[in-house]
């Protein structure tokens, strides 16, 4: 994954450090950056500047869903077809919610919806 970490801010490179600390523990994320163990907990837990070269090499060793939720907040999770048809009833109920579900699904998905959609029309 190619990632460039000169556009990210401080806090999002600090979630990204933060998050490889939960996937591999304080000691082994310590190892495979190369630092110390108590500069990587300075890192995640004060204001200190993380070096880019870090926040790259943490970025590379998270995978893409890892990443996603350290910089966006999202989470993959398992979802089964009765959460998934949960969530279209509710978007069916609740006008704040639909508004808010279309726009999200025609941000990430809008152009695959479209070819669908008329896919099946023809």
């Amino acid at each position: 994954m190619l990632i460039d970490v000169s556009k990210l801010d401080e806090q999002q490179g600090k979630r990204i450090i933060k998050k490889l600390v939960e996937k591999l523990g304080l000691s082994q994320a310590a190892k495979m950056l190369n630092v110390g163990r108590s500069t990587l907990y300075r890192y995640v837990n004060s204001d200190q500047s993380i070096p880019l070269d870090i926040v790259r090499k943490a970025a590379e060793m998270l995978a893409q869903d890892e990443f996603s939720d350290a910089i966006y907040g999202l989470k993959v999770v398992e979802v089964d077809a009765t959460t998934a048809l949960s969530v279209v009833v509710k978007a069916m109920k609740d006008e704040k919610f639909r508004n808010f579900f279309v726009s999200i699904l025609y941000q990430y998905l809008g152009d695959y919806c479209f070819v669908e959609f008329f896919s099946f029309s023809q």
